[in-house]
């Protein structure tokens, strides 16, 4: 889980970021940007000209006594100017100016809503290649040791995996859940919304004379607005993950420090004046970019699920299909890789096809048989739309369902019949086709992607082919593992340091039944 230090760095980060990336967030930055100026001048001309003069008067009988006292150190304090304005001339003007920030901020949310919410916060995920999908949680049991006797205490749930005997529970996604709880869903968080930007403007307008005290009185001026403020900072994640008002309140509940710290430097950001506009946007990209970090944990939990399920299931079965080869000819932008460096991942490539159009490019081609090798999963009847729509997003780069059937040795008639496999045909937009397996290695072991390295993918899926099959040959996959291997041993330097490295990849999980080949 973030850190409340680490959490308040991500307004920070909005702005590195958007810097680094005004050419993919640029269009849409400026056209939000404009509509936000022009909303300034609107608000701040008729704010300067009907409070400033009073403003000014009211700070400067607060200056009056604070100078009386610093005129005994600094005699020249009360003529203290800067530009030719008196100090409590410009605290009229910051003052104004950071009213004008916050007026725009929360009387033009709504306006702005669509623009940051629909469009960077939505831009940022996109860009960063993250798979959104339903809540997923881990329930801790927890058991406590009364002399001979073990008692178990009451559950608790978060979002961490912290015992073997934790349980994940992935929350109903779309397909299954009816138009009219979506419905429902989707006024009650509507009439939210409208409600705490209504209690925002009136805690501004009773918190706004703190900002009349010296230091003390803008810190805690961010201190209240950010806090309140924390229900606003991830509506936008929390819709697209489809999450109940309930579900809302127990996420931010358990990360309460970190979005008051994340919270609390945005508002400060936004005191700044005129530029407190474009903080506001950069607070947004923060915001993303934070729920980027999250949304791959909740991956990584709803992928160990899927998997759980799979093993749990008394059907599993490890088999082969015929007509096919594997081969690491997909390029990968969303799991292993990134549009700008993809990785590599395997793709079945009709045995026809493959025999016509690619012997002459492929090492391996003498001597390949059309057989792969791998594992059938039987999804629990309860649990097959919701599997089929994950897998669906999952696999939208480039991958189709096809339906096979599965074999095992010794027996013609399949032992699993239509199963479905995902398929990313040679005409997809992401197929790499076939290159030197020194360049693919080299692509893999240097590929990173939202759903972690791209050597570990190579490695495990060899790994479990032994597992599966320990006498089945895939020479493609398996001299690609010794190339990779290679590199990994150069860059350790040593056997012992390598060792170690495999050791942190390999996934040991509990394999199905092995069959004999």
């Amino acid at each position: 889980m973030t850190k409340p230090h680490a959490a308040a760095l991500y307004p920070f980060l909005g702005i590195l970021y958007l810097s680094q990336n005004i050419r993919q967030l640029g269009p849409q930055f400026l056209r939000s940007l404009a509509v936000s100026l022009l909303a300034t001048l609107a608000i701040l001309l008729p704010l300067s000209a009907l409070t400033f003069k009073y403003q000014r008067r009211l700070i400067l009988y607060f200056f009056r006594f604070f100078l009386t006292i610093f005129q005994f150190f600094f005699p020249s304090a009360k003529t203290l100017t800067f530009l030719g304005l008196s100090l409590p001339t410009w605290s009229a003007l910051i003052l104004t100016m950071g009213e004008t920030s916050l007026l725009v901020a929360l009387i033009m949310g709504e306006v702005f809503k669509k623009e940051r919410s629909k469009g960077l916060f939505k831009a940022v995920i996109a860009h960063n290649n993250v798979l959104m999908g339903p809540l997923a949680t881990v329930t801790h049991h927890h058991q406590r040791q009364s002399g001979h006797k073990t008692r178990k205490v009451k559950d608790s749930k978060d979002d961490t995996l912290k015992a073997a005997d934790d349980t994940i529970a992935v929350a109903p996604t779309d397909a299954m859940i009816s138009d009219r709880e979506l419905r429902h869903r989707k006024r009650d968080m509507v009439k939210s919304a409208s409600a705490q930007v209504g209690q925002r403007i009136l805690l501004w307008s009773m918190t706004m004379p703190l900002n009349f005290l010296p230091v003390a009185g803008p810190v805690t001026f961010c201190y209240i607005n950010g806090k309140a403020r924390i229900p606003d900072v991830h509506r936008r994640y929390f819709d697209m993950k489809d999450m109940t008002a309930e579900e809302r309140k127990e996420w931010i509940k358990r990360r309460e420090p970190q979005y008051l710290a994340f919270a609390f430097v945005c508002q400060g950001l936004e005191l700044v004046p005129v530029l407190g506009i474009v903080f506001g946007f950069t607070n947004t990209i923060g915001a993303a970019l934070w729920a980027v970090e999250m949304e791959r944990d909740q991956d990584a939990l709803r992928n160990k699920k899927l998997l759980e399920d799979a093993y749990d299931s008394k059907s599993t079965k490890a088999g082969y299909i015929n007509g096919h080869v594997r081969r690491f000819w997909q390029s990968s932008t969303d799991h292993r890789g990134t549009e700008e460096a993809p990785g590599r991942v395997v793709t079945l490539i009709p045995y026809d096809e493959f025999s016509e159009r690619f012997t002459h490019h492929d090492q391996h081609s003498e001597g390949q048989d059309d057989i792969t090798w791998g594992v059938a999963y039987k999804i629990p009847e309860s649990k097959v739309a919701e599997t089929k729509a994950y897998l669906d997003h999952r696999e939208k780069n480039g991958y189709e369902t096809h339906y096979v059937d599965v074999f095992q040795p010794g027996s013609h008639v399949p032992v699993v019949e239509k199963a479905i496999v995902y398929i990313g045909s040679t005409d997809n937009a992401s197929f790499a086709g076939p290159a030197p397996l020194d360049a693919i290695a080299q692509q893999i072991y240097a590929s990173h992607g939202p759903s972690g390295a791209n050597k570990d993918y190579l490695l495990n899926l060899a790994h479990a082919l032994r597992i599966v099959a320990p006498t089945a040959t895939d020479r493609h996959l398996f001299n690609l593992e010794e190339r990779v291997k290679e590199l990994m041993l150069r860059e350790a330097g040593s056997q012992e340091v390598f060792d170690q490295m495999l050791s942190k990849i390999i996934v040991q999980s509990k394999p199905p039944t092995v069959v004999p080949v």
